[in-house]
């Protein structure tokens, strides 16, 4: 199993992007550095992408949950262009909480990150993980 750590600087917040990869798991874990987390915004701290039974299965946890409005699922053929995939509304649920989406595993390489729209109208996006 291959691992591979980057380190990227997205709206004031350090974050750690570890990929996990192996022949049916991409998993794409992120971690904040309190230091610098942006405590008024929803913070996506752990995103999987994974293959099961001929679904993709998009699993990803929220830290500061009851600031997000909604997280848009995007999804992409070639990594750069991106559309939107699903819909998801955020539970209101204080501090962190767990979501998921699902769909037909379709042909060819696909991409996904998440758009978390904050109640402050504020965006912020997840990094980029695949099956």
């Amino acid at each position: 199993m291959k691992s591979i750590n980057l380190t990227c600087f997205v709206s004031l917040a350090l974050l750690t992007y570890t990929t996990s990869l192996s022949a049916q798991n991409n998993s794409a874990a992120i971690s904040t550095s309190p230091a610098l987390a942006n405590p008024s915004s929803a913070i996506v701290n752990q995103l999987n992408c994974t293959i099961k039974n001929d679904r993709i299965v998009l699993t990803w946890t929220i830290d500061n949950n009851q600031l997000a409005n909604q997280v848009e699922v995007e999804s992409s053929a070639d990594g750069k262009n991106f559309t939107l995939a699903a819909l998801v509304f955020g539970t209101d649920k204080k501090d962190t909480d767990n979501y998921y989406f699902y769909e037909k595993a379709k042909k060819g390489r696909i991409f996904y990150r998440l758009r978390i729209i904050n109640k402050d109208s504020s965006v912020h996006y997840s990094p980029i993980a695949t099956p």
